[in-house]
């Protein structure tokens, strides 16, 4: 930046006073970010947890200050646990849109920190994720500041995660019969029988929706007609109902 002075004799004149213009650079910083997946991407199904890593890097000759991470966790990703484990700065989510911030703050140069996150996988198919760091200093060099990892997965596959047990006691954790993957495959019926065969709950688009409402705690049995590119499949089973 370019800043320009004239300077006034004792009485304000400035005729025959000479004009100085200052040249400031302001300084500019390197930081660097890389996300990587942690789990095996063989592991990496629905209903399971999957493990990701952020390792941010001042690669400039400057110190940084502010130094802030943003990681949006997509729609396949989330659950009600998710993690975070840093020994540097402040880790926080926001379950409502599902964003990570990262809040480092002052870094100098060679420092290396690290960000672990841990959730859980709620539906199958592709998973892309990125971290973007930025800091208060401009960064001359925008092609790392920002690390996305991908995750291809197979979009014809029934990955689903169909629970054991549910608890709809009102504490907003678990109080549904969830079948994780299911919003996949629109229009799948499934029907709901008690332990005499009789039918307590049936749905010809289930929407995650059945809280055991006016049932007894027990064993309930479940036949989903699952709606998929290469016909129905029917997934039988059974779920523990504990208010």
């Amino acid at each position: 930046d370019n800043f320009t002075y004239t300077i006034k004799d004792n009485n304000g004149n400035t005729s025959n006073v000479a004009t100085v213009t200052i040249t400031v650079t302001r300084r500019k910083v390197d930081i660097g970010v890389v996300k990587k997946l942690v789990t095996p991407e063989s592991n990496v199904q629905v209903g399971k947890d999957i493990q990701f890593e952020i390792t941010v890097t001042n690669l400039g000759t400057k110190s940084a200050s502010g130094v802030l991470v943003t990681d949006v966790l997509e729609a396949t990703l989330g659950g009600v646990n998710v993690q975070l484990v840093t020994k540097t700065g402040t880790a926080t989510y926001t379950a409502n849109n599902k964003t990570i911030s990262w809040l480092i703050g002052n870094m100098e140069p060679g420092a290396s920190v690290t960000l672990t996150i841990t959730a859980q996988v709620t539906s199958g198919g592709k998973i892309e994720n990125s971290a973007l760091v930025q800091s208060t200093e401009e960064d001359f060099n925008l092609a790392n500041n920002k690390s996305t990892v991908t995750i291809l997965g197979d979009a014809t596959k029934e990955d689903l995660f169909i629970p054991t047990v549910f608890t709809p006691n009102g504490d907003g954790r678990n109080d549904k019969f969830v079948i994780l993957g299911l919003e996949r495959f629109p229009g799948s019926p499934i029907m709901i029988y008690n332990r005499w065969g009789n039918m307590v709950y049936q749905s010809n688009d289930y929407k995650n929706n059945w809280d055991g409402s006016g049932l007894n705690d027990g064993t309930y049995y479940y036949v989903l007609k699952l709606n998929t590119p290469s016909g129905q499949k029917i997934y039988k089973g059974w779920v523990e109902l504990i208010h």
